[in-house]
C-alpha cells in the first residue's frame, strides 16, 4: 500500500495509475485474507490443489460479514480490480482519472 502512495504521489511517472491499480490490489488482496483468516476461521482461504481464494470472493466474504458499511468499498475495490485486470491484460484505454477517484476513495 506504502509503495502504492509513494507511486501516486509523484508528478512524473509513466504509467504511475497502471502501477497504483496493480499495487493496491495485491494490498487490498493480502488485507482482506488477514482479516479472514482472522476473523472468519470456518472460511477455507487455500484449497487442496494450493491456490488461494481469489480476489473477488474474498471481497465478498469480508463484505457479508461487515455489512452496509463495507458497500462503498466493495463497489470501489470491484471496479479497481476490473481495470487492474485490464492493466495486466495490455487494455489500452485511458484509466487515469477514473483509477485517480479509485484511489482516493479506497
Amino acid at each position: 500500500m506504502f509503495a502504492a502512495i509513494e507511486i501516486h504521489n509523484k508528478p512524473i511517472f509513466k504509467y504511475r495509475y497502471e502501477v497504483c491499480a496493480l499495487l493496491m490490489v495485491n494490498a487490498w488482496e493480502l488485507a482482506l485474507k488477514s482479516y479472514i483468516a482472522k476473523e472468519l476461521k470456518t472460511v477455507k482461504l487455500v484449497k487442496k490443489n494450493g491456490t488461494s481464494k481469489p480476489f473477488l470472493e474474498c471481497v465478498s466474504c469480508v463484505a457479508s460479514k461487515l455489512g452496509k458499511s463495507f458497500e462503498p468499498t466493495k463497489q470501489n475495490l470491484e471496479i479497481l480490480y476490473d481495470y487492474r485486470n485490464k492493466v495486466v491484460h495490455f487494455y489500452a484505454s485511458e484509466l487515469e482519472t477514473i483509477v485517480l477517484g479509485l484511489l482516493k476513495s479506497t
